[in-house]
């Protein structure tokens, strides 16, 4: 499950400012962003998520959706049959 970790960066090496727990050799991957504590209380990090999301899921993705699904979950999910007054 990937955990985010905050750092800072000191003489070419990374130095963990929060606790981590992994095994000794064990391989991670980092995906570097500089902190800004602007773009924190700006939500200009909400905006970077939707622009990310939104290049994933582009909207033809949802066309074909069921716009029924939140009324008819169990049908969608599990295969229940539709009730009428559901």
């Amino acid at each position: 499950m990937p955990t985010r970790v905050r750092a800072r960066y000191v003489d070419g090496k990374l130095e963990l400012l929060d606790p981590l727990s992994l095994p000794d050799g064990c391989k991670v991957m980092l995906e570097v962003a500089e902190d800004s504590s602007d773009q924190e209380s700006s939500g200009s990090w909400l905006l970077d998520l939707v622009d990310e999301l939104h290049g994933e899921y582009p909207p033809e993705r949802w066309e074909d959706r069921p716009t029924d699904f939140v009324r008819h979950k169990k049908h969608y999910l599990y295969g229940h049959p539709k009730h009428p007054d559901d």
